[in-house]
C-alpha cells in the first residue's frame, strides 16, 4: 500500500506540475494577447492622431487661403474706392477751375 500511495503522490505531483505549467503558459498567452492588443491600440491611436493632424493642417491651410482671398478682395475694394476718390477729386478740381474762370470773366 505504501508503494501505491507513493505512485499516487508522484502522479499528483506530476499533475500539479503540469497544471502549473499550463497555468504559466495560459498566463503568458494572455499576457501576449494583452500585449498585442495594447500594441494594436497604440498603432490605432497613432493612425488616428496622424489623420487628425492632417485634418487640422488641411483646415489651417483652407483658413489661410480664405483669409488671403478675403484680404485680396478688401484690397480690390480699397483700390476701387481710391479710384472713385481720385475721380471726385479731379471733378472738384475741374469745377474749382471752372469757377475761377467764371470769377475772372465776371471780374470778381
Amino acid at each position: 500500500m505504501g508503494a501505491s500511495t507513493e505512485i499516487d503522490d508522484e502522479k499528483h505531483c506530476d499533475s500539479m506540475k503540469t497544471s502549473n505549467l499550463i497555468t504559466k503558459i495560459n498566463k503568458k498567452r494572455k499576457s501576449s494577447n494583452l500585449h498585442k492588443a495594447a500594441e494594436a491600440y497604440i498603432k490605432g491611436q497613432k493612425q488616428t492622431a496622424h489623420i487628425l493632424n492632417k485634418l487640422i493642417d488641411s483646415v489651417a491651410k483652407i483658413e489661410a487661403d480664405n483669409k488671403e482671398k478675403e484680404l485680396q478682395l478688401k484690397e480690390r475694394e480699397l483700390n476701387v474706392r481710391l479710384r472713385e476718390a481720385k475721380k471726385i477729386s479731379r471733378e472738384l478740381d475741374l469745377r474749382h477751375r471752372e469757377l475761377r474762370i467764371r470769377e475772372l470773366e465776371l471780374g470778381l
